[in-house]
């Protein structure tokens, strides 16, 4: 095996160089609905913020855009019924989570030049405060730190060296520390990484940079652009009480509703592994007039597991190559986890 390369990336690779991939991509190998989630576009990779979030470059998503375009019926919310109901058919549906900046200055046009809809789930706390989000905050504190690693804790069981140069390796760590807090605790978990690292929290000004306004989302709106909520401050709803799950899920869908001019009926859970959810969500989301809800665990819609609550979304990350794209939308019950 050529170093580098995954078991993955290799059957990607031969279904490019054989032909193969071009031909059942003509072939009803699979039926149903494939739903891609992006977080950011662009060139990440000097950044202090959290890297992972890059999906693609610019140049890697206008090949994508162009590639479903061409090979699939691409589709928006308001036709996801439909879909699910037809017996024949391979459908796709762009999304993306968050509402950073380089969505309108890169996706957008992009998309438009296509004439491609795609969904936006909006964290509006963010785009109304202006902040900094937890996982950029703290991969923003380890990078900036003169420290050399962080010992056990109450917070940190065991003791973490700083990887060069990038220390992505710890910034992971303690982002997966985060997500397993009650809610209630990530605050103070956050204060002490601050105090710990020697940095503080991160400059203001750094959020005013990072998202869209309102303004640019209803000139997206108008141009065929679709929005849908993800919460008013992205916690992991499930570690929240019920009563704090409704804040999150009302203001985000009382704010969406007061700037677009109309409710959403669309939703995707932060962080959207099947742990980030629970009971109350589902009936909260139901009760706000969110219809349809989305996770980030992988694997493609189908009628018979349909779950209008946990649709499944499969992530295009940096290292998914253009051969490792094409291979997910020919072979998604291959290529994707779910």
């Amino acid at each position: 095996m050529p170093w580098g390369y995954s078991k993955q990336e290799l059957f990607a690779k031969a279904l490019t160089t054989s032909g193969c991939g071009s031909l059942l991509r003509r072939c009803p190998t699979w039926r149903g609905v494939l739903i891609l989630n992006y977080h950011r576009i662009g060139d990440g990779s000097n950044s202090l913020l959290d890297r992972e979030l890059w999906s693609a470059s610019i140049e890697d998503f206008e090949y994508q855009v162009r590639r479903v375009s061409l090979d699939f019926d691409v589709i928006g919310p308001n036709d996801l019924t439909h879909a699910f109901n037809q017996r024949r058919g391979r459908y796709v549906m762009l999304t993306f989570d968050d509402g950073y900046i380089d969505n309108y200055e890169f996706a957008y046009p992009i998309l438009k030049a296509f004439n491609t809809t795609c969904v936006f789930f909006l964290t509006t706390g963010f785009i109304d405060q202006r902040s900094v989000p937890w996982w950029d905050e703290i991969a923003w504190m380890v990078r900036t730190s003169r420290g050399s690693g962080l010992a056990a804790s109450e917070w940190i069981p065991e003791p973490i060296a700083f990887d060069e140069p990038d220390r992505q390796r710890a910034v992971k760590l303690l982002l997966k520390r985060y997500k397993i807090l009650n809610g209630s605790r990530t605050k103070a978990y956050v204060e002490y990484l601050a105090d710990a690292l020697g940095t503080g929290r991160a400059p203001t000004e750094i959020g005013d940079r990072l998202w869209m306004d309102w303004n640019q989302i209803r000139e997206m709106q108008r141009d065929g652009m679709v929005f849908g909520g993800h919460t008013s401050t992205h916690p992991i709803l499930a570690n929240l009480s019920r009563a704090e799950q409704d804040v999150e899920i009302g203001t985000c869908q009382a704010r969406l509703t007061e700037e677009l001019g109309h409710p959403c009926r669309w939703f995707s859970f932060p962080v959207g592994g099947r742990g980030s959810f629970n009971n109350d969500t589902r009936e909260l989301l139901a009760y706000h007039g969110f219809d349809w809800s989305f996770t980030y665990f992988g694997g493609y819609g189908q009628a018979a597991k349909l779950d209008p609550h946990a649709v499944p979304r499969t992530a295009v990350e940096t290292h998914v190559t253009r051969d490792l794209f094409d291979a997910i939308l020919t072979l998604p019950q291959c290529f994707t986890r779910g």
